[in-house]
């Protein structure tokens, strides 16, 4: 028998665009799957935050939150007592700086660019920002930012340059935190 063999270039280039295909819808997926994980960390915050407001359970509710998430998922990551308190401060960062940022309600900010100001709500700066990076970037950045501007800086810059989380601790530096200060990275 003397069966013609498929591996022609034709078959090899159309293989070639498969795999591509499965690598896109890969990312996609990802990606999809990092900002609900992202959107799901603010809600958690946030509910951490407003309980612990309404009680008089203080910090003692993390811990306890952490335990009882822990035994009911175990094989899910992200419910450390550490990682809760990142959660609460991820909120509290970002509505604390929006409540601040000329009086304006929690669920709208200025933020300034290049070209002007644009008023932005907390979901588009959520979408556009915060949630297209890892919850370690964003760690990093809510963290160590003192200010919207700060943040907003290292986000834009972590996914214009793909930084890793390395590369963004570095980029944290006093030079940068300079320009900033001076209103010349905005």
């Amino acid at each position: 028998m003397n069966e013609k063999s498929i591996l022609t270039p034709e078959y090899k280039q159309w293989l070639a665009e498969i795999k591509n295909k499965i690598r896109s819808a890969q990312l996609k997926a990802a990606t999809v799957v990092n900002s609900a994980l992202i959107e799901f960390y603010w809600d958690l915050g946030k509910m951490i935050v407003e309980k612990q407001a309404q009680t008089s359970w203080g910090d003692k509710v993390v811990g306890q939150l952490s335990k009882d998430l822990q035994e009911e998922f175990p094989d899910l990551k992200g419910f450390s007592n550490t990682n809760l308190k990142y959660c609460r401060l991820f909120y509290k960062f970002y509505t604390t700086v929006f409540q601040e940022f000329g009086q304006q309600p929690v669920d709208q900010i200025d933020i300034k660019n290049k070209k002007g100001s644009i008023q932005q709500s907390v979901g588009q700066f959520m979408q556009q920002l915060v949630a297209q990076i890892h919850w370690g970037h964003n760690i990093l950045i809510f963290s160590k930012s003192q200010t919207i501007d700060a943040a907003r800086f290292y986000l834009a810059q972590t996914i214009e340059n793909g930084w890793s989380r390395d590369t963004l601790a570095l980029q944290k530096n006093p030079y940068y935190m300079g320009m900033l200060a001076k209103g010349s990275v905005r």
